[in-house]
């Protein structure tokens, strides 16, 4: 729970200063808005989790996640990146899956040291293979989810364990790995948009000495000098 109120406030300071406003742009979503969600969503940590008939449910830290990650799955299909999205999401599945069953559970310095590897895996899975914003954070809410349900459903049937989906510590991986995807992207755009920028620059330095060599050319034709 700890890193993942770290990691929120992490974001929510990036946010404040400006630094997350193209990576926002991408995803289609306003820094308000994406303050308020954080902001709730970081309170949900303090609500108790709810029993239904054996079944206890973080239902904020359980359903947020999931909303989300079917709106940026949407956008991520209307932008061509779907499927990137859907195969980035299932290698972090494929994460949570493991640490979840062996790892969790092995006492509070396991639990840290595991959210902070598997956010830094699931943020850097999901900026690597997604084509875009929005299929990143698609990927790695939609993915820590389903691993959680998967891992959830094994702990059930197999372990005999109570059924509880959106517990603290899913809220801590699923912080840390939007703050490194997020961080990850925004810094690539960055990048992107230095060279695009150097890459301009040249073309109108060179278009301006292009002129200039020909108006020389053209002045020396007009004077005989050639």
């Amino acid at each position: 729970m700890t890193i993942g109120l770290i990691a929120i406030g992490i974001i929510a300071v990036l946010l404040l200063f400006g630094a997350l406003e193209t990576t926002l742009e991408k995803v289609g979503v306003s820094p308000s808005a994406t303050f308020i969600v954080l902001a709730l969503w970081a309170a949900s940590v303090f609500i108790p989790p709810m029993d239904f008939g054996g079944v206890r449910l973080g239902i904020v830290r359980f359903a947020a996640p999931f909303v989300i990650s079917l709106i940026m799955g949407w956008k991520a299909f209307k932008e061509g990146g779907l499927i990137s999205a859907l195969v980035a999401g299932t290698g972090i599945a494929a994460i949570v899956v493991p640490v979840e069953l062996f790892v969790f559970g092995n006492g509070i310095g396991f639990d840290i040291l595991a959210s902070v590897l598997v956010g830094i895996g699931s943020g850097a899975i999901a900026f690597l293979i997604s084509s875009s914003a929005a299929g990143s954070v698609g990927a790695i809410l939609g993915g820590t989810f389903f691993g959680d349900l998967v891992a959830t459903l094994i702990s059930t049937f197999a372990r005999g364990e109570s059924f509880y989906l959106g517990d603290a510590r899913i809220f801590g991986l699923i912080a840390t790995s939007l703050l490194v995807g997020v961080v990850a992207y925004s810094v690539f755009l960055g990048f992107a948009g230095s060279v695009t920028r150097m890459g301009i620059r040249r073309n109108r330095a060179g278009t301006e000495a292009s002129e200039e060599f020909d108006k020389a050319d053209y002045f020396d034709d007009y004077f005989g000098k050639k």
